[in-house]
This record gives structure tokens, C-alpha cells and sequence, in this order.
């Protein structure tokens, strides 16, 4: 296995070259030395190979350790890492159906791992998105350079689509001014995805995650949304050629299924599964990239 197969044994391999000398308990940064330490704070010295190695322990045993390992990092005047997903999760379990739980915690083991989770969630009202997205914020806005850009769509869309495009630099108003109702549709279609694109290169080239929430339909600059062809889209359907650019991790929580993108349906009540449907854009298992990012 690789010494560097868990985040616990990441953030101790990372702690040891400023862990000099040695204690009463050993040589600092020692397996035992650690499980002495554990043990006094009360824990179990014998978690503390299973947490490292395998992941494995009781949330109790890992919140112990990860406040030892933080600890540690501030004596040796670092930043200490952010806690694993397994600790976000013991909050959020509290909040989150178990669907919700299962992709809360893919989403962040995906970014702990360094891969890029793209992952597209369906529901309608009273699925939990809002909840869902709440709880990824909170746990994002701890990782390193990974405060997640939020984007709220439904209605007007310029009023969420506006603010974000002048954060990252696109000229959203030059673009936008551009549309106009006497126009030919595709002309529409093509300045409206024209926009998205422009949008889509400035969040890859930010890196940062994307956490979006979208309604049903919604209007730009008072149009219809359209897709290339100038056909009239559904705010699910507009978006998708904006995730499908995306490079970066993200997490969409749409309320209508899109026409192709893989997506998992949210249930209304935790243990309550929706019937799947099939065709495109049927139900599939959570996706991501594969990446490293």
C-alpha cells in the first residue's frame, strides 16, 4: 500500500521532518510515539495503526486523533490540514438524508484524494439540495485554496450570473448587451452559450471548486434560454454544455434531469428511493473524473 494511501498518514508523513528529538514517549513522529500521545488524550493507542493505515476507526477515535495531529502542526508553526470528509461528515450527518451523506463524503474523499469529483444531483422541492450544498460549503471553505465559487440560478439568471462573471474578470456585461428580443433565435442561442463559455474558461482557469443550484427554467437579460440550434432550453438542458467544460470539481444540484449528463437522483425522505426512469439521462451512479486535479 502507499504510505500515503490515507490523508492521516499524508498529514503525519507531511508533520515528521519538524518533529525533532525525542520525549518520555519515544522518538517524535513515531508509530508508538504516537499511540503513546493517543493514549494519553485519552484515546486508544490501537486505533491509531488502523486509522493511518486503513482508515478505520470509530468517528470518535478519528476526531481524537485529528486534534492531536492539529496540535502538532500549530507547535511547529504550521497550518494543520483540513479534517477529513469522515469528520465533516459525523455534522452533517446530523442534517443529510443518506443519500445525501453518501455523496457528501464521495465528494469530499475525492478532493482529499486529489481527483476532480464532478458530480450532478437531481430533486425537486424538499430533496435537500439547499441542505446538501450548505453542508459541502461549510466543509469546503476549510480545504485549502478550495472556498467554492456558489451559484444560485432560477428566474433572471443575470442577477446570480453578473456578480460571478465580474469576480472572475469575463465581461458579462459587453456580452450580454449584445442580446436582443428582435433577433434571430439561433443568434440568441449562440451570444447566450457564447456567455457560458466565457464563464466556463474563467472558473477553470480560478481552479476553485463550483457548488450551483439550479430551478427549472429561468431568463437571461428577459429571453428565453436557447440552446445553439436556437431552440428554446430548459435551465437543466442550457446548462449542460457549461458543465460538460467544466475542468475543475463541481457539484450541481439541478432540478430537472439533464438530456445526457449521468446524475443521481435525491429522495424526498432518507431510505426512500425514486423509481428510475430509463433512456437518456436515466439515473446512473455518481461521477467523476478521473483525473488528478
Amino acid at each position: 500500500m502507499d504510505k500515503a494511501a490515507t490523508p492521516w498518514l499524508r498529514y503525519l508523513e507531511e508533520l515528521r521532518p519538524h518533529l525533532q528529538g525525542r520525549d518520555h514517549r519515544g522518538r517524535k513522529g513515531s508509530l508508538r510515539w504516537l499511540e503513546a500521545l493517543m493514549a494519553e488524550r485519552g484515546g486508544r493507542a490501537g486505533t491509531v495503526r488502523n486509522i493511518l493505515y486503513k482508515d478505520l476507526g470509530s468517528p470518535e477515535e478519528k476526531e481524537r486523533l485529528y486534534r492531536i495531529l492539529a496540535d502538532l502542526y500549530r507547535e511547529a508553526g504550521l497550518k494543520p490540514p483540513p479534517p477529513p470528509a469522515e469528520l465533516f461528515l459525523k455534522s452533517a450527518r446530523k442534517v443529510l438524508g443518506r443519500d445525501k451523506r453518501r455523496i457528501f463524503r464521495h465528494f469530499l474523499r475525492e478532493l482529499e484524494a486529489g481527483r476532480r469529483p464532478q458530480v450532478v444531483v437531481v430533486g425537486g422541492a424538499a430533496t435537500g439540495k439547499g441542505v446538501l450544498l450548505s453542508a459541502l460549503r461549510q466543509a469546503l471553505a476549510a480545504f485549502p485554496g478550495k472556498t467554492p465559487f456558489v451559484l444560485n440560478l432560477g428566474g433572471e439568471l443575470a442577477q446570480a450570473l453578473i456578480p460571478l462573471a465580474e469576480e472572475l474578470g469575463v465581461e458579462a456585461e459587453t456580452l450580454l448587451s449584445q442580446l436582443s428580443p428582435t433577433q434571430p433565435y439561433i443568434l440568441q442561442g449562440a451570444l447566450q452559450q457564447e456567455f457560458l463559455a466565457a464563464l466556463a474558461q474563467a472558473l477553470n482557469r480560478a481552479g476553485r471548486p463550483l457548488l450551483l443550484r439550479a430551478e427549472a427554467q429561468g431568463t437571461l437579460e428577459g429571453l428565453p434560454l436557447r440552446g445553439p440550434d436556437g431552440g428554446q432550453r430548459g435551465l437543466s438542458a442550457w446548462l449542460e454544455p457549461f458543465l460538460r467544460s467544466l475542468e475543475i470539481p463541481y457539484l450541481a444540484a439541478l432540478t430537472e434531469p439533464p438530456p445526457t449528463l449521468p446524475y443521481q437522483p435525491l429522495s424526498p425522505r432518507a431510505g426512500r428511493r425514486p423509481a428510475a426512469s430509463s433512456g437518456k439521462g436515466s439515473p446512473t451512479c455518481l461521477r467523476s473524473a478521473s483525473r488528478p486535479w
